[in-house]
């Protein structure tokens, strides 16, 4: 009897070190999605022909629809659990990924960025607070600072993708192919 009391134990925290690292590894691939374009700003507005202000248009719409997608993201995790929030978050996030790569006008690219911006903000909420229910009590405080390292992490990810992807106007195309 000792012993499944042990192995329940054991799989119970290994769960939880599961949803820390779900939790990070997302943060993680919002923040690389985000910088891999920032960073390329001026090779995106050589791509559509367009100046370095109006790619600077696309990061706005993103970070003020951010907020739009937190706020409609956090209430579902209320309601619904943080997990298929989450799960539906993270999928259509890979999607707008891929329709940034395809979007073939400003237009196009603009639209994809303000949809990715409201679900970039459905990340941070639910997977923070999933990733920290499931820790222990008295290190809450470390593991949200070790969580919020996630972004830090995203964008040296970001840098270092962009490093490796050479000076060619397309090659902003690859940073997001990496991440897939």
């Amino acid at each position: 009897m000792p012993q499944k009391q042990l192995q329940s134990t054991s799989n119970t925290d290994l769960s939880k070190w599961c949803f820390f690292l779900c939790g990070f590894l997302a943060w993680t691939a919002d923040a690389f999605d985000f910088h891999a374009l920032s960073i390329q700003t001026t090779k995106l507005a050589k791509y559509y022909n367009t100046n370095n202000t109006n790619i600077s248009t696309a990061i706005t719409l993103t970070l003020l629809l951010r907020s739009v997608g937190a706020a409609g993201f956090g209430l579902a995790g209320d309601r619904f659990g943080r997990k298929w929030p989450m799960v539906l978050n993270m999928v259509v996030l890979g999607l707008l990924q891929i329709a940034t790569i395809y979007s073939s006008t400003f237009q196009q690219f603009l639209a994809v960025r303000s949809l990715f911006g409201l679900f970039m903000g459905g990340v941070y909420g639910n997977a923070i607070a999933m990733a920290l229910e499931h820790c222990p009590v008295d290190a809450r405080g470390l593991m949200s600072g070790i969580l919020q390292q996630g972004y830090s992490f995203g964008y040296v990810l970001a840098a270092c993708a962009n490093l490796g992807v050479g000076g060619s106007v397309e090659s902003w195309k690859v940073n997001y192919f990496t991440q897939l």
